[in-house]
């Protein structure tokens, strides 16, 4: 999981017993061109943020989300019930298919908000790992950039955290185009009925567009 910008934070607590009526979170795809536009500017607002700490990220990757049609966004709801965007990621998909190569789910370019660190690696998570079971792939892949980014350290501590808190694996490196390497992740897949009460899904599990089912190389 490319968790840019993400800040380690223990969670509170697990969604099991959780009794609210309302989810106080959404996770839905970027439909408009204003969904879009919003998450490019969160993007750019994270990246902004992170040159003071010494780490330059690719600006192509704002314009990746005005384009792209299989971006999701999390959002929470605020005292008045408004929608507020936490975080927004591509999702590529690879549904099954005839040689019998399984369903392939993988998270790319997650950014969270500069004032929303708080869960939003933890709530990403969770929500990964059952809707990675929900459409039957069992693992869900991701990426960070790489242990040494940083002027203080704080990509180490975040693949740190990935690991040790939120159980995601290391399977490997690579660099991209632009020099920049990543840390490849994978997370098992689990499904959570319970993550309903926590977070509201509404990213089709079986597509019928090619908007869900768009693939990048790993």
């Amino acid at each position: 999981m490319s968790t840019h910008g993400l800040a380690p934070a223990q969670p509170a607590a697990t969604p099991t017993g959780v009794t609210v009526s309302a989810a106080p979170y959404l996770m839905r795809p970027l439909t408009s061109d204003a969904d879009r536009a919003e998450a490019a500017a969160l993007v750019q607002d994270r990246q902004r943020q992170l040159i003071t700490r010494g780490i330059h990220l690719p600006d192509h990757h704002a314009a990746q989300f005005r384009v792209r049609t299989n971006s999701i966004g999390l959002y929470d709801h605020g005292p008045e019930g408004e929608e507020g965007l936490a975080a927004c990621l591509l999702l590529n998909r690879r549904l099954p298919d005839d040689d019998a190569t399984g369903a392939d789910m993988t998270l790319s370019l997650v950014y969270t908000a500069p004032d929303r660190d708080d869960q939003v690696s933890w709530l990403i998570t969770l929500w990964a790992a059952d809707y990675a079971a929900r459409i039957s792939a069992p693992w869900a892949h991701g990426e960070t950039p790489s242990r040494h980014a940083g002027r203080d350290d704080c990509v180490g501590r975040l693949l740190h955290y990935c690991e040790e808190s939120l159980q995601w694996r290391v399977t490997g490196s690579y660099y991209d185009p632009t020099g920049n390497r990543s840390v490849r992740l994978r997370l098992i897949a689990q499904r959570m009925p319970e993550l309903q009460h926590l977070i509201t899904c509404s990213v089709p599990s079986h597509p019928t567009t090619q908007a869900f089912s768009l693939t990048e190389p790993r």
